[in-house]
């Protein structure tokens, strides 16, 4: 017997964490070169002027300025990919994220 919780959700018991960030070749440029910051919070990357600068001390690890410290912070505790493709209309896009347990 299939029970559904909820119309349209497919849900597991699992313990997985994945996380999942698609951009243009261009934003992750700019990501490296400094001029856009990752929030990792509302997974998107956002310029300095739209930093949330009412944080509290350990919310420090909110951004990632740049693609290192990004898979730096997550490294330790999950495997994370980085994966380029173009699109059949031609643009160039980067997959980038990380799974893993929690």
């Amino acid at each position: 017997m299939k029970r559904q919780i909820r119309l349209g959700v497919y849900e597991t018991n699992s313990s997985m964490c994945h996380a999942l960030s698609i951009i243009t070749e261009q934003e992750y440029q700019d990501w490296e070169l400094g001029k856009l910051i990752f929030d990792t919070w509302d997974d998107k990357l956002i310029t300095k002027e739209q930093l949330d600068t009412d944080l509290d001390e350990d919310e420090d690890y909110r951004y990632a300025e740049n693609p290192e410290a990004y898979f730096d912070k997550y490294s330790e505790y999950f495997e994370t990919y980085k994966k380029e493709f173009t699109t059949p209309s031609g643009d160039n896009m980067i997959a980038i994220g990380y799974y893993g347990h929690d």
